[in-house]
């Protein structure tokens, strides 16, 4: 199983390590960005947030964006998307993990949208998020739109923390 403690940190996954860790104690911002290319390590961080979080007790969900817009998509379908996002909302630690790989369709971008401004705009403590993309921040102004690139790639926000990791793939190596 991943874990924080079995990251073998490399050069360029430090600072991102390091934010993992601030944010399972509970400190620095509500919401962490990990941006970086395929296989530097962006999966393997959040999944050991997510058991980190979860082992200490903490409510918490990690899924693969692609998978969360199945779910909404399905859920709209039987006319109970509300419920969805609903228990979405309810959980403490929401990871989202390769934003970017789902098809950007006007759906996408509003659920990803309302999602993400809910944890920016009211997040606290117990209503955190933590999302992973290989994604640059102009990649994300085209697939997405202004509004989340700058939120998420701000550099003054104090909600928000964005790490870019310049590790070169693990699995090349």
């Amino acid at each position: 199983p991943r874990y924080l403690s079995n990251f073998r940190p490399v050069d360029g996954t430090e600072d991102a390590v390091s934010a993992a860790r601030e944010f399972c104690e509970g400190n620095g911002r509500n919401v962490l960005v990990l941006a970086g290319s395929v296989g530097c390590g962006k999966s393997h961080l959040l999944e050991s947030m997510a058991r980190s979080l979860f082992t200490s007790g903490k409510s918490t969900r990690y899924i693969l964006a692609p998978i969360l817009i199945d779910e909404l998509r399905a859920a709209e379908g039987k006319g109970n998307v509300y419920d969805l996002l609903d228990r979405y909302d309810a959980t403490h630690n929401l990871l989202i993990d390769d934003l970017g790989m789902e098809r950007p369709t006007e759906y996408v971008l509003e659920t990803f949208t309302k999602m993400i401004e809910k944890r920016i705009q009211y997040g606290s403590p117990y209503n955190r998020l933590v999302i992973a993309t290989n994604l640059v921040r102009e990649d994300m102004v085209n697939q997405y739109d202004q509004r989340i690139a700058d939120r998420l790639w701000s550099t003054t926000a104090q909600d928000v923390k964005t790490v870019v990791m310049s590790a070169e793939s693990y699995r090349q190596n």
